[in-house]
């Protein structure tokens, strides 16, 4: 997806879920602007990205440099696993592009993986599991212990 056209959902790690948010702490949702009254961010209670108007009229670097912004306050103010933030945001097409640009990435079997260019982790660490759900398209992205149900409602 083009950062232009995704919201980014999060809950951080200290949020609760509650019986309107029923995300679990320091998961992601990536997926379009919501549209025809479906509102598929209802899990979380933050949004960004495309959610702020004047990320939509944005490009190139600018474009890039917004969503490395984005991750980086999601994993270091919000506390959200890098590993799982980085599943993430390959999702979104500037990510991709930039970590590309810094030769760190995506790895072998993460979406958008070259298999022509050798890069990819350089320390080999245990990777946390992730629960990933995919619902048309919106990518739902929640540590591996969650069990709770996705659910889209209308506005």
């Amino acid at each position: 997806m083009k950062a232009a056209e995704t919201i980014i959902a999060w809950n951080s790690i200290t949020d609760k879920p509650s019986c309107h948010r029923i995300g679990p702490p320091g998961s992601i949702g990536i997926g379009p602007i919501c549209k025809n009254d479906l509102d598929w961010t209802h899990p979380y209670i933050c949004t960004g990205g495309a959610a702020y108007v004047h990320r939509r009229g944005m490009s190139g670097l600018a474009q890039q440099l917004a969503v490395m912004a984005d991750w980086y306050r999601l994993v270091y103010c919000n506390g959200i696993e890098p590993y799982l933030a980085h599943l993430a945001f390959l999702e979104i097409k500037e990510y991709q592009t930039f970590i590309k640009y810094n030769g760190a990435g995506p790895d072998k079997g993460e979406r958008g993986h070259d298999p022509n260019i050798s890069y990819g982790r350089s320390i080999r660490t245990p990777l946390p599991e992730v629960k990933i759900v995919r619902q048309g398209e919106v990518v739902h992205f929640w540590p591996k212990e969650c069990v709770v149900p996705i659910v889209t409602v209308k506005k």
